[in-house]
């Protein structure tokens, strides 16, 4: 007891020492618990936001493949005018030499007053006709 009145204020150094080590553990073991605890839903966020990104990657797969295939069918659509218009252009080009053919034809053609003179002509152009008998 002696010793203690002596060394009351060691004693009490002692104590306080003790206390603050406590209470720095304590507040170390604190911090661990609260950086875990934050670590913790910091993953669980990156986890959500990395399952999003993914969501959305395929949505936006999904919509350029999509895209992709409406591009073909407008480009085998497009192909398939374009061989349309050539076929037609073929056609008019067959056709207006088909209608100068018929201008040529119908240039060539005399009218005459003459009925045996128009008959001999329609036969000279290939056209066969009856012949009246004259009266």
């Amino acid at each position: 007891m002696i010793w203690i009145k002596s060394h009351w204020k060691l004693l009490l150094t002692i104590i306080i020492g003790l206390l603050i080590a406590l209470w720095i553990l304590s507040v170390t073991g604190m911090n661990k618990e609260l950086y875990n605890m934050m670590l913790n839903q910091l993953r669980e966020d990156k986890t959500a936001v990395v399952e999003g990104l993914k969501k959305e990657l395929d949505i936006t797969k999904q919509e350029k493949a999509k895209i992709k295939e409406e591009q073909i069918a407008l480009a085998k659509e497009k192909e398939q005018w374009r061989q349309r218009s050539l076929r037609e252009a073929e056609e008019n080009t067959k056709l207006k030499g088909e209608v100068n053919v018929l201008k040529t034809k119908l240039s060539q053609i005399v009218v005459s007053d003459d009925p045996k003179k128009i008959i001999d002509d329609l036969h000279r152009s290939g056209i066969k006709s009856i012949r009246l008998k004259e009266k």
